[in-house]
């Protein structure tokens, strides 16, 4: 009679806990997973911000050696680092965009 009123009583406490320890880790897990997708997008949009970066600093000497020289050639390759510059503004703004909304 002890033995059957002690496992009754040991199954009241376990069984309930082990489904709130189940739900406790699932909603984790949940949070886990959602967390990690926020992750790749920052990482995507940090790497689409420092290819910018990279093309705007490069665009910055040919400006200088036009400025200082006047040769057409250095003006053509600024507006080209320009162009490619705006082109990775849109690709900055289209990872933005892409983000998932709450």
């Amino acid at each position: 009679m002890l033995a059957r009123q002690l496992l009754i009583g040991f199954l009241a406490v376990i069984v309930p806990s082990t489904i709130v320890l189940g739900a406790v880790t699932f909603y984790s897990l949940t949070a886990m997973r959602r967390l990690s997708d926020e992750f790749v997008e920052i990482t995507h949009s940090d790497e689409a911000v420092t290819d910018l970066h990279m093309t705007l600093t490069q665009a910055g000497t040919p400006l200088g050696f036009f400025l200082l020289t006047g040769n057409p050639a250095h003006r053509r390759r600024f507006e080209d680092l320009i162009l490619a510059a705006e082109k990775r503004l849109a690709s900055c703004g289209a990872t933005a965009q892409s983000a998932p909304t709450r």
